[in-house]
């Protein structure tokens, strides 16, 4: 004889599975490190490759467009101000970015 559960029935012994698989395998959070709050120029490409290359970063630096701090001739970055930055920055129109690629595209084929 077949019977049929309510879909009260069907949660409710799901829950009861699901305490019973969680109480023979406990979840293991893992904790996420910290991320410095100084760091130098490799660990910030490893951190927010978004930001580009080592020469483009070494460009930017030395345009003062990107915050940084200099000792000797290391460059420093806070994650903080850099993240500040990213979010600040202008957000191009779908219009902006055609018109960048028809530019790119013409002084291309001008050179072939």
């Amino acid at each position: 004889m077949i019977e049929l559960m309510t879909v009260e029935r069907t949660k409710e012994i799901l829950r009861e599975e699901l305490k019973r698989y969680f109480a023979q395998n406990p979840i293991i959070v893992h904790q996420i490190p910290h991320e410095p709050e100084i760091v130098n120029l490799d660990r910030l490409i490893e951190l927010r490759p978004i930001l580009g290359s080592k020469s483009t970063i070494y460009k930017k630096a030395s345009a003062g467009t990107i915050p940084h701090s200099k000792q000797g001739k290391r460059l420093h970055f806070k994650l903080a101000e850099i993240d500040e930055w990213l979010s600040s920055g202008k957000v191009k129109t779908v219009d902006e970015i055609e018109e960048e690629m028809t530019n790119f595209l013409v002084k291309k084929m001008r050179k072939a």
